[in-house]
């Protein structure tokens, strides 16, 4: 338009129509794209969270395994019976 030096403004309405078809496609796709990273990131967070809380317990049954584990061993040394021979297992 500057180049021509009119200010017509049927044909400006072409060019502003076309401009806003572009804003609301990228709009469009751009909210919708919002709720899947949403959905994903309060997914991660709540995740992480369980996990936080599990990790406290988890650190403790495996104490109190390995220490049951680390009992059995010393009883069976005490016996003299070497279960791990008996099991198939070499040490």
């Amino acid at each position: 338009m500057a180049i021509l030096g009119s200010a017509d403004a049927r044909s400006m309405a072409s060019g502003v129509s076309k401009a806003m078809n572009c804003t609301m496609t990228g709009l469009a796709v751009s909210i919708s794209g919002m709720y899947p990273v949403y959905y994903f990131a309060s997914r991660i967070r709540r995740q992480t969270e369980s996990l936080g809380r599990r990790i406290p317990f988890l650190r403790h049954a495996l104490a109190m395994r390995l220490r049951r584990h680390s009992e059995d061993e010393e009883e069976d040394s005490e016996t003299g019976i070497d279960l791990r021979a008996d099991a198939g297992f070499s040490s």
